[in-house]
């Protein structure tokens, strides 16, 4: 466990640092889903304003360089077609030879960051975040109201309840606009009058996308929410063990080495093998 904590600071420091450097060139670093496809989602983002496209570059990307073979044959080991169809498999992971061929391939100029494993994030500049966020909280506005037939006056209670309420929320499933905020100290509560009430619930998450003064990583966030879905449901059973994506085990690739921390990233694939990320080595 200490050693595990030791890592976690260490990654940490990592990205601090690295986001402290790009702040002061004037640069913004969104975190893209940490999976094989995250190339494929920074470029799909600033093509298209959205990463749902990823698995139709990464397709796209395979059928150029099937098209250019001579251009980039010279740089694959190995059988050159077997190459481009694992590539055309959204679990498999990519590099500097797709990154040249999305450069020949699309015209647009589109900025990324290459982290640790091979990561690749999206770079914005610095005033990406506030004008996102208030992009973002007019389309929820317009979700809510034209769509979902919510009353604009209940649903400016239920924000002004969300603000009054501020970090209490974090990890409540929703949060309604007729809760007593619940102050810990007298001092504490703000002298302005409270907001009305009403009995409009939504989702912590919701909320914080209507705010127009906090933008919410809409993509980043719905992934760690499927990640956590899928560590409820996908397991295999191994001499008399269930075994889940995400779990935690030792390793050793040799049968007197060294045991290494790993977590298991991909079951069922095997009916009697799991795949394991080796934290220290950085590969599977």
């Amino acid at each position: 466990l200490e050693a595990r904590a030791a890592a976690l600071a260490e990654v940490t420091e990592y990205f601090v640092n690295m986001d402290e450097y790009l702040s002061s060139l004037g640069l913004y670093r969104k975190m893209v889903a940490r999976d094989a496809s995250s190339l494929f989602r920074a470029v799909s983002e600033q093509l298209y304003f959205s990463q749902n496209y990823h698995q139709k570059i990464r397709l796209d990307c395979a059928s150029f360089m099937r098209a250019n073979r001579c251009n980039f044959e010279p740089f694959v080991e190995g059988s050159f077609e077997k190459y481009l169809e694992r590539l055309e498999d959204p679990k498999e992971t990519v590099g500097q030879v797709e990154i040249k061929a999305l450069s020949q391939l699309y015209s647009p100029p589109v900025t990324l960051c290459c982290s640790i494993n091979g990561h690749y994030d999206i770079i914005y500049g610095r005033s990406y975040p506030a004008s996102a966020a208030l992009c973002q909280s007019l389309l929820y506005e317009l979700l809510y109201t034209q769509v979902f037939g919510v009353e604009g006056g209940e649903l400016w209670q239920a924000m002004e309840a969300f603000r009054a309420g501020g970090r209490r929320y974090r990890n409540s499933l929703s949060v309604c606009s007729d809760v007593d905020v619940g102050y810990d100290a007298p001092e504490d509560r703000p002298s302005a009058e409270a907001p009305p009430t009403s009995r409009l619930c939504l989702p912590y998450k919701v909320l914080k996308s209507l705010d127009g003064d906090v933008y919410r990583n809409l993509e980043f966030d719905v992934w760690q929410d499927t990640c956590k879905e899928m560590q409820k449901t996908d397991y295999m059973v191994f001499a008399g063990r269930q075994y889940f994506l995400g779990d935690k085990c030792q390793v050793r690739l040799e049968p007197k080495g060294k045991f290494y921390n790993a977590f298991i990233q991909e079951v069922g694939t095997h009916s009697t093998a799991v795949t394991v990320f080796i934290e220290e080595l950085g590969e599977k």
